[in-house]
């Protein structure tokens, strides 16, 4: 990556005496902060490191696991649910919080089986539906 210093150097060098003597009016004058004896060593210099503490920070490579592990607590809502064969049912609150409930505590694998079987039809969906309930 190139510095400002570098990129600067690049630009054209103005090329008619009017261009000249404006950029000679207007030269750069580098001025040190004010309070640099206090300051930290990093300060200013962009060399910091990302700070990876925070909880939706994640090393490289975990990303997937961090994606599958977020917190999908509204994975149905209540209301109408269009179902893969074409049909809409009606999912009421109580219901789309025990399934809810129910889908938080599946593993990735099972969350996707359960997803699947509900959304496929009729059956399935009042199947699901059911087991959540009674499951609570």
């Amino acid at each position: 990556m190139k510095t400002y210093k570098q990129l600067i150097a690049e630009v054209a060098e103005p090329e008619s005496a009017d261009e000249k003597r404006f950029k000679a009016k207007h030269a750069v004058k580098k001025i040190d902060h004010p309070i640099d004896d206090d300051a930290e060593e990093t300060q200013f210099k962009g060399k910091t490191k990302k700070d990876t503490s925070n909880k939706a920070s994640y090393k490289k490579g975990e990303d997937e696991a961090v994606y599958e592990s977020a917190d999908l607590t509204e994975m149905f809502k209540a209301g109408s649910v269009k179902l893969a064969d074409g049909s809409n049912i009606k999912l009421s609150k109580e219901e789309a919080e025990a399934v809810n409930d129910l889908f938080s505590e599946l593993n990735s694998s099972n969350k996707k089986r359960m997803e699947e079987e509900m959304t496929k039809d009729k059956n399935g969906f009042d199947r699901i539906v059911k087991f959540a309930k009674e499951s609570q």
